[in-house]
């Protein structure tokens, strides 16, 4: 899913930086240039709500989630955490 995403926002003139797990998508975040993050929860190394919870707390960076794992308490804990959609 992620490269499908990466294809077709770059087909869109967008900059995009890629992360495959927790670890470097924080990195991403902290090296600065990020407008947007779209995050997997189900993220390998520090899950995806780790991740948004660290990034809620570095900044204000808007984060909406796209991810496999489903039910409406998942999409919830990720709303209580920080994330904009």
């Amino acid at each position: 899913m992620r490269a499908g995403l990466a294809r077709f926002l770059r087909s869109r003139d967008y900059d995009v930086v890629e992360a495959e797990d927790g670890p470097a998508a924080l990195h991403a975040v902290a090296t600065g240039g990020v407008d947007l993050v779209i995050l997997d929860l189900g993220l390998p190394g520090i899950g995806g709500t780790e991740v948004l919870a660290t990034l809620k707390q570095r900044g204000n960076v808007p984060v909406i989630i796209c991810s496999g794992q489903g039910g409406e308490g998942a999409r919830i804990a990720g709303l209580d955490l920080g994330a904009d959609d």
